[in-house]
């Protein structure tokens, strides 16, 4: 099970990439028994709503961690309350991060990388640099919160993909 299977199979889908696309490959990649979508009342800005699956009760965030290693899951209250404490301190994080505040750094580009396919993003990149289009712009065509554009063209995103062997 790999997370580059599925950033293979969204690079043949449109502009629009869909939710259930996503879970449906997700399901077929990982072989978990269902994944469902919850609408969770949080500021759909920033987040639309959460994945579930039957194996995670704990913890309903989920969609990319079901790529996570083993060592990477967060496991019972106490594991969840020692990654939350890194991301408070995140304003000047020890390196190495722990294996879960990796995950989530992970899982944030993983999802990037299935909501803009590669040729998108790089004809966008093409358009800001040729001042057709803005970060709202963009936002606008792929449905995601305009804090999240300017990600797609950092380095350490392209760097991030190059590691996973996607570009």
């Amino acid at each position: 099970m790999s997370f580059r299977a599925l950033f293979d199979h969204v690079q043949g889908i449109s502009l629009h990439v869909k939710r259930n696309d996503i879970r449906d490959k997700i399901v077929e990649l990982t072989g978990v028994d269902k994944i469902a979508f919850v609408r969770s009342g949080l500021d759909t800005s920033i987040c639309r709503g959460y994945w579930i699956t039957p194996q995670n009760r704990d913890h309903p965030s989920v969609m990319m961690h079901l790529f996570d290693t083993e060592e990477q899951k967060v496991r019972g209250a106490e594991a969840m309350n020692k990654l939350l404490a890194e991301f408070l301190s995140s304003s000047s994080p020890k390196v190495p991060f722990s294996p879960q505040f990796a995950s989530e750094i992970d899982s944030f580009w993983q999802a990037l990388a299935v909501l803009c396919p590669q040729t998108f993003r790089e004809r966008f990149r093409k358009e800001l640099d040729q001042g057709k289009t803005d970060h709202y712009g963009i936002a606008l065509k792929l449905r995601i919160p305009e804090a999240y554009v300017p990600r797609l063209f950092e380095d350490r995103f392209d760097e991030w993909l190059s590691s996973k062997g996607c570009i």
